[in-house]
């Protein structure tokens, strides 16, 4: 995670990726979606799904984009520590556990 203090502000700019990838999937699934055959009895049709779900992950790189401007970064993970809480004896262990799990 590359942040960077801006006035105070930090800004993650990995979620720049993120949005920017939602937006690029987005758009190909509307793009996408043109190309189905729609049958004449439908009222509805196929094309509907496609469309709201590129829509609304568009909306939602948009958004995305728009708070990681305004600074906002994701909190950290809350979980505990366990390593503080290991001995020598766990350690041992544990190494070789992924000593064997490499071969």
């Amino acid at each position: 995670m590359t942040t960077q203090a801006t006035g105070g502000r930090r800004t993650d700019k990995a979620q720049y990726g993120l949005a920017a990838v939602l937006a690029v999937v987005g758009v190909w699934t509307i793009i996408d979606a043109r190309g189905l055959n729609v049958g004449f009895g439908d009222p509805i049709g196929p094309r509907v799904f496609p469309y709201v779900i590129g829509g609304v992950m568009l909306v939602l790189a948009v958004v995305l984009a728009l708070v990681t401007a305004r600074g906002d970064v994701p909190e950290a993970e809350a979980g505990e520590d366990f390593e503080q809480f290991l001995d020598e004896q766990d350690t041992r262990v544990s190494d070789t556990l992924e000593g064997l799990g490499l071969l």
